[in-house]
């Protein structure tokens, strides 16, 4: 299991025990995995009676860590260990290569005269993202362009940055060729290919007279 937190919480469930040998109290272990990190825990503390713990400083992002949970009921012990490693991911690397359905589709549309592209890239790759007629035919180019070189690293593409519109104007496209004239409504694709990766979605352009 993975988790974007870099402090995450963890959560066990034991029985209610109040009476002896309760109430029981629990030492709690974080430790990177591998051999080599064995004997040095990232994190340990001992004599929890509650069943929920927050790790008070932060964990490296993309290593690997288990955890173990020592419960003691009276002078028993019970050792539960995890049952494979997790993570702390980076949440701005996605973890797929993915081409988004534009939006609006059709369009021009609810006071929208361009439509938003948007691609994910898992891993750094070399990009052509373009907007083809139905003969295969490319009309207009994004990646590479103006805006874009050919290779980009893993991230997200096509939105804007906090507090801003919900589309990067550099992958909105208005219906308009790469010099500038405008091109007649119909159905157009536009293709990502990212590394070994490609893809399609459907455009459709209304054009301006409705």
């Amino acid at each position: 299991m993975n988790t974007a937190e870099v402090q995450p919480v963890f959560t066990w469930q034991s029985p209610a025990v109040s009476a002896p040998p309760g109430p029981l109290r629990y030492d709690f272990t974080v430790r990177r995995a591998g051999a080599q990190f064995a004997t040095s825990p990232e994190f340990t503390v001992a004599g929890l009676s509650d069943t929920a713990f927050q790790l008070p400083r932060p964990l490296e992002r993309d290593a690997a860590y288990v955890w173990s949970l020592i419960v003691h009921a009276g002078a028993d012990t019970t050792l539960v260990r995890s049952q494979g490693v997790f993570m702390v991911v980076d949440g701005s690397t996605p973890p797929t290569t993915l081409l988004y359905q534009n939006f609006p589709n059709p369009f021009p549309a609810d006071g929208r005269e361009a439509t938003c592209l948007w691609f994910d890239l898992a891993v750094p790759a070399i990009v052509e993202l373009a907007v083809l007629d139905l003969r295969g035919n490319p009309v207009r180019r994004f990646v590479p362009g103006p805006n874009f070189p050919g290779i980009l690293p893993a991230g997200r593409y096509g939105r804007s940055g906090p507090g801003g519109p919900t589309c990067d104007v550099r992958l909105m496209w208005d219906g308009r060729a790469d010099d500038g004239r405008e091109l007649p409504p119909g159905v157009y694709l536009y293709k990502l290919r990212a590394g070994g990766i490609i893809q399609f979605r459907r455009i459709v352009f209304r054009g301006r007279d409705r």
